[in-house]
């Protein structure tokens, strides 16, 4: 069948209830890691319970902590499906984290510790939804997620107070989404963006959209690395976000 020629099991297709809850990724077992060619260690911290569909026709129940799945065939793309209230994945620079390749549903995966995704090199986000942040440090989260391009539209970091390296060396995010944010409850930013690849368009929005809020911490600095703002608008906006209290540094006016 197609799916299992793709990896995907059918379990794996179905939705529960209306939002979907289910945290999917894909990995790629060939990519070197902790684990051989056809196993996968799931990862986990902190308090965890759910259900994993490997991708291969085999599942596990009641999972509570890190996890290793040898697959029958060495070397493959598998859809990793995970369904539960208690969901923690972490990698933190270790174990298998090269071999996850694309997160495609957020569901209630939660982001409870700094690091969660450092390290996974070759992880990106077809992920229309936002993980459940529930953690007031998010350093390191993307850290050296070289590959990662996603939209990080949505995610909620109003409780988050240090972005230090969140997504350092992340050097293909253009950061999508990022205008949507609101880091009025931060402490720590610098390295808030590295040079990599953000947009002056979408670093025209953040500042534009930001400078509709009010009420950020005096003094607070935050780096965008060399990225540029246009004139006009989102010059007007970073002026503005200045006289709030935001101590920017960036690439200047484009």
């Amino acid at each position: 069948m197609l799916a299992q020629k793709l990896g995907l099991s059918l379990p794996s297709l179905k939705k529960v209830g209306g939002a979907d809850k289910r945290f999917i990724f894909t990995i790629d077992t060939t990519i070197a890691g902790q684990s051989g060619s056809s196993s996968f260690i799931l990862s986990v911290l902190g308090t965890n319970n759910f259900d994993v569909d490997w991708g291969d026709g085999s599942s596990d129940t009641g999972v509570t902590a890190s996890t290793q799945h040898d697959y029958a065939r060495p070397g493959g793309v598998f859809t990793i499906t995970i369904t539960g209230n208690d969901i923690g994945i972490y990698f933190g620079n270790a174990f298998d984290k090269a071999k996850i390749t694309n997160i495609i549903n957020w569901g209630n995966q939660s982001i409870n510790f700094n690091g969660t995704f450092y390290g996974c090199a070759n992880l990106t986000s077809t992920a229309k939804d936002a993980p459940i942040i529930t953690t007031s440090d998010l350093r390191n989260t993307l850290r050296n997620c070289t590959t990662f391009n996603g939209s990080v539209t949505g995610w909620d970091v109003t409780t988050v107070n240090n972005f230090t390296n969140w997504c350092l060396s992340a050097s293909a995010f253009q950061g999508s989404g990022l205008e949507t944010w609101d880091i009025r409850n931060a402490t720590s930013a610098s390295n808030f963006m590295t040079a990599g690849g953000f947009t002056t368009a979408n670093y025209d929005a953040l500042l534009i959209q930001w400078d509709t809020l009010t009420g950020y911490p005096s003094g607070l600095a935050i780096t965008f690395g060399s990225t540029q703002y246009s004139a006009g608008a989102a010059a007007t906006a970073r002026a503005s976000l200045v006289t709030k209290g935001l101590v920017i540094t960036d690439g200047g006016q484009a």
